[in-house]
């Protein structure tokens, strides 16, 4: 499976760099074609390196915040509980990145 993610990855970038190339020395209609097929396959690999970036965090999130409940069945409203509680470092670590990356909570 790596492979395959591997070969599509790297046609991903052929493309992408053929467009860049065609868009460079081409004129009028061949160049707005070029821009718009670049685009949308840099968003086609945005949007699948998000996947896979969000698929390998929620892994790692249920392992470290819920694994624990793979050994053991409780009730409905602990389940809830442990959600929420769960929540609380997710949201620190997410404002504590908007914070060095320059987000001012205080400036409106």
């Amino acid at each position: 499976m790596g492979w395959i993610i591997f070969a599509i990855w790297m046609i991903l970038g052929i493309a992408i760099n053929l467009c860049i190339a065609i868009e460079k020395s081409s004129e009028g209609k061949w160049k707005e074609r070029a821009k718009k097929i670049g685009m949308l396959l840099m968003w086609v690999g945005i949007s699948g390196l998000s996947i896979i970036l969000l698929y390998g965090f929620v892994w790692v999130w249920f392992y470290f915040c819920c694994g624990f409940l793979v050994f053991e069945d409780p009730s409905l409203g602990w389940k809830i509980i442990w959600t929420f509680t769960s929540l609380i470092p997710l949201g620190l670590i997410l404002g504590l990145i908007a914070i060095f990356l320059g987000w001012d909570p205080f400036k409106k």
